[in-house]
């Protein structure tokens, strides 16, 4: 026979009494009786060797540990020991019967129809229909599952029980992808085979809007996104919250942006409605507008700096505008005039938010001015905060005696007008040739240097000054001519004086012989450079005192006095003399 997959069962009917060493054997061999292996009863107690037993026929069915063999012995023998001492019946057997038990198929589970197919919404559920093949044992229930991100039923994020069709719910918390579904049932344990669902969640939606708080008449721009979307195109609807229409844009990837203007002060829900067509899902989103009532325009201006500044220099304004100001709006920084005051104010920087660069004007004079910010949609004026300008343009050189004498000391005076206020430091180039020849720190203008050339020609002094609190710098040149030969008058002693009173002057040349006979001449000359006074005396001396009276009468004024020799014949640089007003004696009563 051929074999088969069938377990083989034997039944018949036996007795025997025997004894220790007398009993009944059963055996089979699915060898062609090469091998005999001993079968053990069904009876409790007998085990192999089939004895004690006499009372009554025993019925036993075995079942053989085997499948159905190709070929298939049996046996029956009675063991009869002959050194010990038995009872009849010897082992009896009768009606032998050796049958196949039937091979049973497994029972099936098959899932027909998961509606709908292939999508279902997060939070929702799919209905798990399936047909089932076979015999299922006495308490069997059939269980859904859906399997985790990975397709892993290891730990099913979702289980129902029940007939078919089963409602397996879809947890709210499941991110969108592709799932898997089967149905295990207990007795005997058979699993289905497996179906993908697509799940979608809409749970992660999230919407904004800008600016938030906002003011009456301000666009807003409102807008809907998300994170673990399904892929494809949705269209949304947004309600503005404030009785206005809808507006849609429908087949659209996320995120989206609408545009809506609030017309009135007060708390609106804008309300997003997104739905994925292609699984027909819906979620909302909600976002709550402020919009406040409007308030003034401020613009408080927190600082400028640096201050000190230089003229033609910059600085920086910083300010805080508040309130709502309309597009293309510029806030101007400009600067007051020396006195504060804003009647014509310079423009000096312009920019779109704060901290706004500007430039002081090179002309502006040294002093303290005012800063402020003005916008310009709507007008607005800030505060102001005061600056101080730094000008050195102002610088004056000079020089005396001019022209100055080889070997004489000449005085190099830098000053100026319109300087600011405080001390400087001063360089001197004095002869031209780029090398700093006196430094003086911390002075106070004018201020003179004295300096002897020691040949004739033409020299170009330049003073570098530095403003020491502000650090501002500025440049005075000056020409200086020195005569190798020359008359030069020193100066004059007094310089301030009453018509009627004498004064001193001294002099000194550089290479001139005076010859006998050689007169000096001083020469007072008035404004319109006429000859007011004159003294003179002779002398031959290449320097000396000469001494003048200033004639009674002389009408009070700032004469110029210069000195000239007739041998030869020099004329000197000039100096300043003051003739004050003569003290009148007032005699009236009391």
């Amino acid at each position: 026979i051929p074999a088969g997959a069938g377990q083989v069962k034997l039944s018949f009917f036996w007795l025997c009494e025997g004894g220790n060493n007398a009993y009944g054997q059963v055996l089979y061999s699915d060898n062609g009786g090469v091998t005999w292996n001993p079968l053990s009863s069904s009876l409790s107690g007998v085990g192999t060797q089939f004895k004690g037993r006499s009372a009554q026929w025993n019925a036993d069915t075995i079942t053989l540990p085997i499948t159905r063999p190709a070929t298939l012995r049996l046996a029956v023998r009675f063991v009869n020991g002959l050194s010990t001492t038995a009872a009849d019946p010897s082992f009896a057997i009768d009606a032998i019967r050796v049958f196949e038990v039937p091979v049973t198929a497994s029972p099936t589970i098959d899932i027909t129809n998961i509606p709908p197919i292939p999508t279902v919404c997060a939070g929702g559920s799919v209905s798990v229909a399936f047909t089932t093949t076979g015999t299922f044992g006495a308490g069997n229930t059939f269980t859904a599952q859906l399997s985790d991100a990975t397709g892993s039923f290891a730990a099913p994020v979702s289980t129902a029980s029940g007939a078919s069709p089963i409602a397996l719910p879809v947890p709210s918390t499941l991110a969108s992808g592709t799932y898997k579904v089967r149905v295990v049932s207990s007795n005997p344990v058979i699993v289905s085979d497996t179906v993908d669902v697509q799940v979608v969640n809409l749970g992660s939606l999230a919407c904004s809007a800008n600016p938030n708080p906002t003011s009456p008449g301000t666009a807003v721009t409102l807008t809907i996104s998300g994170t673990g979307l399904p892929a494809g195109t949705f269209n949304v609807q947004l309600n503005p919250g404030d009785g206005s229409p809808s507006q849609s844009q429908n087949g659209v990837p996320l995120p989206v942006s609408f545009t809506h203007t609030y017309t009135a002060a007060g708390t609106y829900t804008a309300t997003f409605t997104v739905t994925h067509p292609a699984s027909g899902c819906s979620a909302t989103c909600q976002v709550t507008v402020t919009v406040q009532p409007p308030t003034a325009n401020t613009i408080d201006l927190v600082s400028v700096a640096p201050s000190p500044v230089c003229a033609g220099s910059s600085f920086t304004a910083t300010f805080t505008p508040s309130g709502t100001f309309n597009a293309g709006n510029l806030f101007r920084v400009q600067l007051s005039d020396a006195t504060g005051s804003f009647a014509a104010p310079q423009n000096v920087g312009v920019g779109a938010a704060s901290p706004i660069t500007a430039t002081v004007p090179a002309t502006t004079p040294s002093g303290t001015y005012r800063v402020r910010v003005v916008s310009t949609s709507p007008v607005v004026i800030s505060d102001t905060l005061s600056i101080e300008v730094v000008n050195l343009s102002g610088l004056t050189c000079s020089y005396t005696p001019n022209p100055a004498l080889v070997g004489t000391p000449t005085t190099l005076t830098i000053g100026g007008t319109g300087l600011p206020s405080g001390t400087f430091d001063v360089q001197v180039d004095a002869d031209g040739d780029g090398t700093v020849d006196y430094t003086q720190n911390g002075v106070n203008l004018p201020y003179n240097f004295s300096h002897t050339y020691s040949s004739g020609g033409t020299y170009t002094v330049t003073f570098t000054v530095r403003h020491t609190a502000s650090g501002c710098t500025g440049t005075c040149t000056q020409t200086v001519t020195v005569q190798g030969q020359g008359l030069s008058l020193v100066s004059l002693s007094p310089n301030t004086l009453c018509a009627g009173e004498s004064f001193t002057a001294s002099y000194a040349s550089v290479g001139i012989t005076f010859a006998a006979g050689n007169t000096f001449t001083l020469e007072g000359l008035d404004g319109g450079g006429g000859v007011a006074f004159t003294c003179s005396a002779a002398g031959t001396a290449p320097s000396g005192t000469l001494n003048c009276t200033v004639p009674a009468g002389t009408p009070p004024g700032t004469y110029t006095v210069q000195l000239r020799s007739s041998n030869p014949a020099y004329t000197s640089g000039t100096l300043s003399l003051v003739v004050s007003p003569s003290p009148v004696a007032d005699f009236s009563p009391d």
